[in-house]
């Protein structure tokens, strides 16, 4: 599980990098009023998050008003999204202990409305504990679920098949395959992405800055460094705007991608068995050591 978070951390830190890259350096003209009407619904987001407002359309309709602003100002709007994860509050305004408290109180209250016949009040209560419910999920979750079906099943397949088309005719093979730009590109994310992973992760446990996931060794720590060389989305699409002719970087993206996948799960699943092996090992030798001391 730690290794997971370590994974999805990574990931999440590199999106923002590639928004950030998209922002400042392919960007040909900012309008500023635009960018300043966005700097007001941003300031709007930021209240409601200080204020915990738990009403999650606000921040949809917010979101939704400043993603056109930005996009008008002449900077790519992928940045909103990343800003309204961030503004949309991670913790629910009540805990599960006191909801189970107004929940006994309200099924009561149900029951006793149902039982007078009071079917306008028995509603009424049913809605209150839907409230209640809805305040023990945090508002970021509930975006989550929201809008997951959306973004897996529409928007991702959508932009997969509008941007990841590789021409794979013998000659733009060919091409591609002896274009420095596909190699450099598969260096930068299958060997790149590894070392510095890998290389930064090591330097910071030993200047005792961090430390490992929990139960996690420096094979695993490799494993998930290859992992991290997948790329697709802003990969693609950053390919997209940086080459006139994007078909040699999307060859070094996939081949990287595949590559990487496969080295990554490969490394990870050798070294779980290598420290589960250890682990059995060293519970055998301990049991036997336990053993001869009851024997003498």
């Amino acid at each position: 599980m730690s290794l997971r978070v370590f994974l999805v951390t990574s990931t999440v830190i590199d999106d923002i990098a590639a928004i950030t890259v998209l922002a400042m350096f392919y960007t040909d003209e900012i309008e500023w009023g635009n960018l300043a009407i966005a700097g007001v619904f941003l300031m709007m987001l930021i209240a409601l998050t200080r204020l915990r407002v738990p009403v999650l359309p606000f921040y949809i309709i917010l979101g939704g008003l400043m993603w056109l602003a930005v996009l008008n100002s002449g900077i790519h709007a992928v940045i909103v999204g990343v800003v309204l994860g961030v503004m949309v509050p991670a913790s629910p305004r009540r805990t599960k202990g006191s909801f189970s408290e107004t929940d006994r109180r309200l099924i009561e209250r149900h029951e006793k409305a149902v039982a007078a016949g009071n079917h306008g009040r028995a509603n009424a209560i049913l809605r209150e504990l839907e409230d209640a419910v809805s305040e023990i999920e945090a508002p970021v979750e509930r975006m989550e679920r929201f809008v997951h079906p959306w973004v897996s099943y529409l928007a991702l397949p959508i932009f997969a098949l509008a941007n990841a088309g590789v021409e794979l005719s013998a000659e733009d093979l060919r091409d591609g395959l002896s274009s420095p730009v596909t190699l450099g590109v598969f260096l930068g994310l299958a060997v790149g992405k590894t070392v510095g992973v890998w290389g930064f992760s090591r330097a910071a446990v030993a200047l005792k800055v961090a430390r490992l996931p929990e139960g996690a060794g420096w094979g695993q720590m490799l494993g998930i460094s290859m992992l991290c060389g997948v790329g697709f989305t802003f990969a693609i699409y950053i390919a997209e705007l940086a080459f006139t002719d994007p078909n040699p970087a999307k060859m070094g993206v996939i081949a990287a991608s595949v590559t990487a996948g496969i080295a990554g799960y490969a490394t990870l699943y050798f070294s779980a068995r290598g420290r589960g092996s250890s682990r059995l090992k060293a519970a055998s030798m301990a049991e036997a050591q336990r053993e001869e001391a009851r024997s003498a």
